[in-house]
């Protein structure tokens, strides 16, 4: 399950869920609720477990350097 902000579609939140057994209940963190007033929370993305990181984002904890 995927909470991402109604306007800008940043992943705020991100929870696992499984088919079997059945994930009934979600369980989104109330500072997410409280610091976005609009939010969609979807169920039909795929997590690629791809991480990008850029310099909008801030400093990535690897440092990369050529030999």
């Amino acid at each position: 399950m995927f909470v991402l902000d109604g306007k800008t579609s940043e992943c705020l939140y991100y929870e696992p869920v499984t088919e079997f057994p059945k994930t009934a209940v979600a369980h989104v963190p109330r500072d997410v609720l409280a610091s976005h007033p609009e939010i969609e929370i979807r169920n039909d993305l795929i997590d690629c477990s791809i991480d990008v990181c850029s310099v909008e984002v801030g400093r990535c904890s690897i440092i990369v350097t050529d030999n």
